[in-house]
């Protein structure tokens, strides 16, 4: 079965979702090939050739496809999937963007945020917010995935080089809209779906007030900030902190969840977590029928105790 994997990047550097893809993909085949498409991509074409059972790097650069609309890019990806059996991204918002694109083109139903492989036909997914499971299997010739990387740890890099191929498309400069430029906000925040700790706030935390306390508390820990989407529609954080259904999906190793009832949107959005630890006044709340330890008190107290332990232990 021949697979391409499409590298999740930045511009700069290969995303952590890359090797967790890489990890399901292991379950289908030892051998793939990963396409990197972008500009000046070469830190990314490095660590690529470094993941484990990789054949392949193919490098395609253009300077026009760092702006590029999902229309152009679409051009790119049907090119490559007359070679390959499957073309497998990580579920983000880019291949969300981009995979209904390519699947209408190719005349493919793509098979999405796949959060278990079976076997090379069959697959498991999320349905419902994740309250049920949908096992599904494909009969078509050539396959689009996509896969739910908060159900897969990430592929360690290893020594080997893979080949490297450079090739060179031509973009269609036709299309009716163009990305001008890319601004990305100034943050000194730590990225939420590769922190390996998260600390995520709900409604419980009463005010952006609250959250600055637990950002507090996340510098100490050198941990991600998260929040619910209540206490974002209350305006007390940005919605980029959402972690739920219609935020980010994570897995972190340990997941606390500070004054958030539960509810099925949000656990869609971090049940997959390591060790979850909840913090709540309400002994009756959601959460704590999926959290791993559980605290019935206070949030702010809580907080204060942590951050003032963690601080004597590193004077």
């Amino acid at each position: 079965m021949r697979i391409l994997i499409v590298a999740t990047h930045d511009g700069t550097a290969m995303h952590a979702q890359t090797s967790q893809t890489v990890s399901a993909v292991l379950c289908l085949t030892k051998a793939y090939d990963v396409l990197v498409v972008g500009s000046s991509s070469a830190a990314i074409v490095d660590a690529c050739v470094k993941l484990p059972g990789c054949n392949k790097v193919i490098a395609v650069e253009n300077t026009e496809l760092m702006q590029s609309t999902a229309e152009t890019l679409v051009d790119v990806f049907a090119g490559f999937l007359q070679d390959y059996d499957a073309l497998v991204f990580a579920s983000n918002t880019y291949s969300k963007n981009v995979l209904p694109r390519i699947a209408a083109r190719c005349d493919i139903s793509p098979i999405t945020d796949v959060c278990e492989v079976v076997d090379q036909r069959t697959f498991k997914r999320p349905i419902y917010a994740g309250n049920a499971i949908a096992t599904v299997q494909t009969r078509q010739l050539k396959n689009i995935v996509s896969i739910r990387t908060a159900s897969f740890t990430a592929a360690k890099l290893l020594d080997h080089q893979a080949e490297i191929e450079k090739q060179t498309v031509e973009v269609n400069d036709q299309q009716q809209a163009k990305i001008l430029r890319h601004e990305k906000a100034s943050t000194d925040k730590l990225d939420l779906r590769s922190c390996p700790v998260v600390l995520s706030g709900g409604r419980g935390l009463g005010s952006a007030e609250g959250f600055n306390k637990l950002k507090s508390l996340a510098v100490t820990m050198n941990a991600a900030i998260g929040a619910s989407r209540a206490a974002v529609d209350a305006g007390f954080i940005s919605n980029d902190y959402q972690v739920g259904q219609t935020g980010k999906i994570i897995a972190p190793d340990v997941y606390y969840a500070f004054g958030i009832s539960g509810a099925i949107q949000h656990l869609a959005g971090m049940k997959d977590s390591r060790i979850i630890i909840a913090i709540n006044k309400d002994p009756d709340a959601a959460i704590f029928t999926y959290a791993d330890y559980g605290v019935v008190a206070d949030v702010f107290e809580v907080i204060a105790v942590i951050e003032t332990h963690l601080k004597s232990r590193l004077r």
